[in-house]
């Protein structure tokens, strides 16, 4: 392993096949067809602000200081009798979003409060449509998925809660100059009373439990110091009069009403700066931010010191910020037109044999035996890339899907702020529509494999498509079906189960 590698596996091995793929692509200086002279430009501006080291250096923690002093502006620590305490804040929450970031509480369209579809690798949010009401998307507002350390288990470890306030000091010194040790442990000791009242994981995945319909009105009441209300009508179609949110957690939305009342809004000015820092620091490079990722390290299991290499960080950023585009340049070069129809074959093939296993079984119902079946039979498999929304095959429609999102070669920081508005944009633009069953969650060159229950969709993108997992049409088929079979079986089998 790398000293940055946490850990590896055999899609360790695929990821990073696929990453030098892209590396040599974005190493050429113009676009492999003329065509594509648009995404390929904007696509290589993004990657060479981003690999422009000296410059990121210079300006050291600038962009970020300068977000911070912003955030003091919008949410003042000292406002005598806290007039306006409820707009200050709520203010305070869109400034993050609009950031990419999420605090306090995390309102989202379309986007189901915790993990609702099976992974195979890594498990991560997954945009998808109102769980009892498929065909429509709708507003969840739940905990935020970290609070500040990754998990809310984290802060029952005193030993990393301790080294986790260490770094959290050193790093504020860094901005803002000693005195604010206090400050800072009340912060961790905010956090701690915030996972206390957050869901564990087992609530979290269960929709009985998460699943809780409320009115704007009804959520307002829940936390009186936020105005949903307020933050939809920002962020929503000018058109949306819509007036259902699912609510993932009542009881932490109303023990969240009272931790703000009783927390100094110091405290609660350096908890939103601090979530700032934690979610941008990647796009700055300077000794001020080291601590942070000194700790981050050691967390995952890499060496303190480690830093990964810039090209690999990059293509990461991309990956986050233009993936359709990077999918497009992947497809081209990598991933052949055999490959997708021997994948689309083998998955049929895998649900005529999961049919027939239905049909065998004994211990079920023949109702129930017979609604199994149905759904195999209907299960959408989306093999490679997208087709539509957007296809990357085609360069005009990835352009179009880009159109709003501008990026400069000269500033990483700021590129990195507009793609976070650019996907809060695309996201909430969502809202009032049906469902775009086009979709898909994953970019092409990404390692893993999802099923997505409400859609009924099974999905492999071209980069688990190769080996070791995958052999191609070249090799014995048995190789084929052997390895692509166990990726697909976990897959189907949790779907159907959850589903049965």
């Amino acid at each position: 392993m790398r000293p940055d590698q946490g850990s590896i596996f055999a899609g360790t091995i695929m990821a990073e096949n696929a990453q030098t793929r892209l590396r040599h692509i974005l190493d050429r200086s113009e676009a492999p067809q003329p065509a594509d002279a648009d995404n390929f430009k904007k696509l290589k501006a993004a990657y060479d602000a981003c690999l422009d080291e000296p410059a990121i250096n210079k300006r050291g923690t600038k962009p970020l200081a300068d977000i911070l002093d912003e955030l003091k502006k919008i949410y003042p620590a000292k406002t005598g009798l806290v007039k306006g305490a409820q707009e200050h804040l709520t203010s305070a929450i869109l400034y993050l979003l609009n950031a990419g970031v999420e605090a306090l509480a995390s309102p989202g369209v379309s986007v189901s409060p915790f993990e609702s579809s099976t992974r195979l690798f890594l498990a991560t949010d997954y945009p998808q449509p109102d769980d009892k009401d498929p065909d429509n998307v709708v507003i969840f507002i739940t905990p935020p998925r970290e609070i500040g350390l990754p998990a809310r288990e984290y802060y029952n470890n005193t030993k990393t809660v301790a080294a986790y306030t260490s770094a959290f000091k050193q790093v504020i010194q860094g901005f803002a100059g000693d005195g604010h040790d206090k400050v800072v442990e009340d912060v961790v000791a905010f956090e701690s009373k915030l996972a206390d009242v957050t869901p564990d994981t087992q609530t979290q995945e269960d929709v009985t439990k998460y699943y809780n319909p409320l009115s704007i009105k009804e959520t307002d009441a829940l936390v009186p110091e936020i105005s949903f209300a307020n933050i939809i009508t920002s962020l929503a179609p000018h058109d949306y009069k819509g007036d259902r949110l699912i609510v993932g957690s009542p009881s932490y939305m109303k023990a969240l009403s009272g931790i703000l009342k009783d927390t100094p809004r110091e405290t609660v000015l350096l908890f939103l700066q601090w979530k700032l820092i934690q979610a941008l620091e990647s796009a700055i490079e300077d000794g001020a931010i080291e601590p942070l990722r000194r700790f981050k390290n050691e967390l995952a299991g890499k060496e303190p010191q480690a830093k990964q290499e810039r090209w690999r960080k990059c293509l990461g950023r991309l990956d986050e910020g233009l993936g359709w585009s990077l999918s497009r340049f992947y497809v081209l070069d990598s991933f052949p037109e055999a490959s997708k129809k021997l994948g689309d074959q083998i998955v049929s093939d895998i649900k005529e044999r999961f049919v027939f296993t239905l049909d065998q079984t004994s211990w079920m119902s023949g109702d129930v035996r017979k609604l199994g079946i149905q759904k195999v039979e209907n299960i959408i498999q989306k093999i490679g890339f997208p087709t539509k929304s957007p296809d990357v095959m085609d360069p005009e429609d990835v352009k179009k899907f880009y159109r709003d999102l501008e990026v400069s070669k000269d500033t990483f920081f700021e590129n990195e702020v507009a793609v976070a508005r650019f996907d809060l944009h695309n996201e909430w633009s969502k809202l009032g529509k049906p469902t775009n069953r086009d979709e898909w969650d994953m970019s092409a060159p990404t390692v893993n494999a999802y099923y997505n229950p409400p859609g009924n969709e099974i999905v492999f993108p071209a980069g688990i498509m190769q080996p070791p997992t995958f052999y191609g049409p070249s090799a014995p088929l048995y190789l084929a079906y052997g390895a692509f079979g166990s990726v697909s079986g976990h897959e189907l089998s949790h779907g159907m189960s959850n589903a049965l």
